[in-house]
């Protein structure tokens, strides 16, 4: 009653299963601002179901009359080929004739069979495990288009098709629902970790702490006196350095090798003015604005020219890249990739344990980490020297609560970046050492409960997908409709088989192309 064929079998017209035009075919130059005339140029975020203008890029009538080839209608099924192998999504039905690029291809159905039955057979892990199985092992996974038209799907009658959709959509609509709802409680999670950390920089999470404390005969000494404490400590600091770098002096010109660098002093920015104050909201009695770079100082990184040359590179010294700091919720550092022989030799420079980095660059921008090895690192991670380790995780915290913030910070470049000075201009709420402790806690206690819960929401998204795959395993073994076969074989049989379907796709496939060569000698 049902019958195997491949994809390509299963497509409708000359150009059924196709991919994207070559890069070379397809330029940033040929894309237009106009969104009213142009041609829509799909991408892999839009599989996901977002077709809006700021989703897609546009091209010319000209251009699109060039690339023809790969159009996309409504109701075709588009598939990542490149990356993301077998992602899949459905171009809508009222959406207007688009082009994909190299990494998608498009499969136009035959109107003879339920295109949402070979939708859904492409998104069943079985069909998955059969794309990856004819992909390329390298850095972007790909798989080749001829490869894939031949691909077997098992088709049954017609009639049937419709009901297994019917029946897939069904049992889909509540478990989509359960899903929807599981996504929105974990977006509510997020906004509440960023309230957390709000009312945490304002002083709210401590109110009842500093009455307490202030009943008790405790009460906080006032941010004026710990600025204080750490300009001198900086100060005691500094000058150690130096007395080190003299000896330094000495030493290197008796040996006659080339002087050590002389050690910075550190940076005293001026206090913030009124007008900055005014745009900064109130805190508590006893806290203080003061900005970053007057409580450490803000480093960048460097790395070894040319990357991988190994006369750098494979040593024993950690060295870090922003692809190293992943994790926002993780405050810890310590697992790395890539190492170098010697600091000495390189623009990088090495950080003892516990020194607090944040990624300026890149799509983690703005994301703190505490480093708990001693490490070398690369310019797009800065570091902050000075921090004294009991308000480590006070400043972590603050960093991670300020992450959207250095985002939306535009300075003009294609990739995000931000420089050590505008990090140290950042204002920060400054309270005494006790109540960091006391900030600490109340954030942690609440994080740790949404970290439990969002536990158990991805635990249930993955039993959710499970239960979709279980679903549509069901669905492709005839499970789903072994009853309805019973109730109507008359369905099922004669000229409702799938072999005949598959004979009238067939004689239809060879009529048009009879028909396109008689045209062509014509």
């Amino acid at each position: 009653m049902w019958a195997w064929t491949q994809l390509d079998i299963l497509g409708k017209g000359n150009n059924a299963i196709v991919d994207g035009p070559f890069g070379s075919n397809l330029k940033t130059s040929d894309y237009i601002n106009d969104s009213v005339n142009g041609v829509p140029v799909l991408t892999t975020k839009n599989l996901e179901g977002d077709y809006s203008e700021k989703s897609v890029r546009f091209i010319s009538q000209k251009k699109y009359e060039e690339l023809k080839r790969s159009q996309v209608n409504g109701g075709d099924i588009l598939v990542a080929k490149i990356g993301s192998i077998g992602k899949t999504g459905i171009y809508p039905k009222n959406a207007k004739t688009a082009i994909i690029p190299a990494n998608l291809l498009k499969f136009t159905v035959t109107d003879r069979v339920n295109f949402k039955f070979v939708y859904n057979y492409l998104n069943y892990s079985g069909f998955q495990k059969l794309i990856k199985s004819i992909a390329r092992a390298t850095a972007q996974p790909a798989f080749n288009v001829t490869k894939f038209r031949t691909l077997k799907i098992p088709l049954p009658p017609s009639p049937e098709q419709h009901r297994i959709v019917s029946k897939i959509e069904e049992l889909f609509s509540e478990l989509n629902n359960g899903i929807e709802n599981l996504k929105k409680a974990r977006g509510q999670l997020k906004t509440y970790r960023q309230a957390v950390l709000k009312y945490a920089f304002e002083g709210k999470l401590t109110e009842e702490w500093r009455v307490l404390q202030r009943r008790a005969g405790n009460p906080p000494e006032p941010a004026e006196k710990l600025l204080e404490h750490i300009r001198k400590e900086r100060e005691k600091h500094y000058k150690k350095q130096l007395d080190d770098w003299e000896k330094s002096c000495e030493l290197a010109e008796a040996d006659g090798k080339k002087k050590p660098s002389k050690p910075q002093k550190p940076k005293e920015l001026p206090p913030l003015t009124e007008k900055e104050l005014a745009n900064l909201p109130d805190l508590p009695e006893g806290w203080g604005w003061v900005s970053v770079g007057n409580l450490c100082s803000v480093v960048r990184g460097g790395s070894p020219r040319p990357a991988g040359d190994p006369k750098y590179y494979g040593g024993k010294i950690p060295f870090l890249k922003v692809a190293d700091i992943t994790g926002e919720t993780q405050p810890y550092l310590k697992d790395y990739k890539y190492t170098i022989k010697e600091v000495g030799l390189t623009k990088t420079r090495l950080v003892g344990t516990n020194t607090l980095l944040i990624s300026n660059s890149g799509a983690t921008l703005g994301v703190p980490k505490i480093c708990l090895i001693q490490a070398t690192f690369n310019d797009g991670i800065a570091a902050f020297l000075g921090i004294d380790e009991e308000s480590l995780l006070f400043h972590y915290y603050f960093w991670l609560s300020k992450t959207e913030q250095l985002r939306n910070i535009n300075q003009g470049a294609a990739q995000p970046n931000l420089n050590t000075d505008i990090i140290a201009d950042i204002a920060l709420p400054l309270c005494s050492r006790t109540e960091q402790h006391a900030i600490v806690q109340e954030i942690e206690s609440r994080l740790s409960v949404c970290d439990k819960i969002e536990q158990t929401i991805e635990d249930s998204l993955k039993k959710a997908e499970a239960l979709r795959q279980s679903i549509l395993k069901k669905a492709f073994a005839g499970e789903l409709t072994r009853e309805w076969r019973e109730k109507h074989p008359e369905l099922i049989t004669g000229e409702n088989s799938a072999e005949k379907l598959i004979e009238h796709i067939k004689a239809e496939k060879r009529f048009t192309a009879e028909a396109q060569r008689a045209h062509r000698k014509n």
